[in-house]
């Protein structure tokens, strides 16, 4: 149903091999930064509430949107057909809309892209961005991510994290952080550093402006890349974090600020 991919280890990075050999540091109970990545999830396994598909993974919890996941593309099954036209890729939906009540065989995801099978030609079709289903459409909805950020502005009912490293945050915080970070192109706002490639996301964050992390309008986000966003909370500069911020700064150098280097380097000089 689920399948989490591990991009980044710190206690494997180069700046952790040279605590370890030069400081003598061991590193314990330093987790991965994981990136879920939830597909082909069972209808037995949604709850809706308030129209909306919901998954729960037991801990966080994440908007869903349906598609079909087989679909036949062209009308006919023809090479000429093939040649002469687009395939139809199917539409995505969100809420129990009139297509959900009319037909059967829908997937559920909790991200795009999403991968589809062309039953007209026996072909697989990956990384495919669907549109958004024409009965489920609502207010200025261009795309999931969209749909995601408007959906805890608009919803007070919204549940939070009792514990751990996200105590306080929303259940749907990675979500919510991921989709407001794709909808400015995977860059800090601040020094325009592109972080797009999926082992460098970890390094870009989602910052509450006002230090309210239950103020969850997109106006009160900024995305940041890790260098930016620890200037912004600079008593958070110490010990391993500054391993991990040279780290960056020395993979990322020519495309950030020297102001904020400068920042950095005199705060722990």
């Amino acid at each position: 149903m689920s399948k989490t991919t591990s991009y980044f280890n710190f206690t494997k990075g180069k700046a952790a091999q040279f605590l370890k050999q030069r400081r003598n540091l061991k590193f314990k109970g330093i987790n991965n930064v994981e990136i879920q990545e939830i597909e082909d999830i069972s209808i037995s396994n949604i709850d809706i509430r308030d129209g909306y598909h919901f998954f729960n993974d037991g801990e966080t919890e994440y908007l869903a949107f349906y598609f079909k996941e087989s679909y036949y593309m062209y009308w006919k099954s023809n090479k000429l057909m093939k040649k002469l036209s687009n395939p139809k890729f199917p539409k995505f939906h969100t809420i129990v809309c009139e297509t959900r009540l009319e037909y059967s065989g829908f997937v559920f995801s909790t991200s795009m892209p999403v991968n589809v099978y062309d039953k007209s030609f026996h072909e697989n079709h990956e990384n495919c961005y669907l549109k958004l289903c024409g009965n489920c459409k609502s207010g200025i909805w261009n795309n999931f991510d969209d749909i995601i950020l408007s959906y805890i502005e608009e919803h007070d009912n919204l549940s939070y994290q009792g514990k751990g490293s996200y105590k306080g945050y929303l259940r749907l915080w990675p979500q919510v952080s991921r989709a407001y970070r794709e909808s400015k192109e995977w860059r800090c706002e601040e020094c325009s550093v592109e972080l797009i490639s999926k082992e460098n996301r970890m390094h870009l964050h989602v910052h509450h402006v006002n230090s309210n992390i239950r103020d969850n309008r997109r106006d009160n986000f900024q995305s940041l890349c890790v260098l930016c966003h620890y200037l912004k909370h600079p008593k958070k500069i110490k010990g391993i974090v500054i391993y991990e911020l040279e780290e960056f700064i020395s993979e990322f150098q020519q495309n950030l600020s020297p102001l904020k280097i400068k920042q950095f380097e005199d705060l722990i000089s």
